[in-house]
């Protein structure tokens, strides 16, 4: 049986072209970021920086509508939230662009860190509106934008609505914004604002900015 070479020609040319690899508009640079333009999109962020070890330090995101993110967490990773490790973490700019993303989070499996950027590293967020709500049973850390924090980090005019729910008891240690700063170096929140709730009848240890700060940390807050 003959095989086509018009047919593997293109078939090779479909494999190895760009468009067969892309995955948002845009090409990361801070004039032409990547574009999230849907859950899908964030989910495809989430995913890459999970399972595939992208960071994308020096890489340039733009948020173009409102999306949802829901999960319930009951064993394995969560899949909606981006970054799993230090190291494994987001490290680049996401610029809100002044839309909301709404969470639906619901951890029954004590996942810590909770959050929609679960570890970040060097990282740059701004003009992002978070609502909705976390609510957790166990575990703690749980931040309306970052779960954990390592590295220099700016936040810069954001706004947290969420309302964090601890239905357990002891030391929660999260924040409206951030779960826990960890290791050395610095993070600045500029024009921010927390207008959400942190709830829990016998939880302790909150934080209308951030939960927990480690000793070496320096945290500035800017209006």
């Amino acid at each position: 049986m003959k095989i086509n070479k018009f047919f593997l020609t293109l078939i090779a040319l479909l494999a190895f072209s760009p468009m067969a690899w892309a995955q948002w508009n845009g090409t990361g640079t801070q004039n032409d970021p990547y574009q999230i333009a849907s859950t899908a999109d964030w989910n495809t962020l989430a995913d890459k920086v999970n399972n595939d070890n992208q960071t994308y330090s020096g890489k340039f995101f733009k948020l173009m509508a409102d999306i949802t993110l829901t999960e319930t967490i009951s064993n394995g990773t969560p899949s909606t939230m981006v970054g799993t490790s230090d190291s494994n973490s987001f490290q680049g700019t996401f610029d809100g662009n002044g839309h909301t993303i709404t969470l639906d989070y619901n951890d029954t499996r004590s996942a810590d860190f909770c959050a929609p950027f679960r570890y970040i590293n060097g990282a740059t967020i701004k003009y992002l509106h978070v609502d909705g709500t976390i609510y957790k049973t166990k575990g703690k850390n749980a931040g309306g934008f970052v779960g954990k924090a390592v590295g220099d980090n700016t936040i810069d005019n954001c706004r947290s609505s969420v309302d964090i729910q601890f239905n357990k008891d002891g030391d929660v240690s999260s924040g409206g914004f951030i779960g826990e700063l960890r290791e050395s170096g610095s993070t600045t929140l500029n024009n921010c604002l927390f207008d959400g709730k942190l709830r829990g009848a016998k939880a302790y240890r909150w934080g209308g900015f951030v939960g927990w700060v480690a000793s070496k940390r320096t945290v500035t807050f800017n209006n």
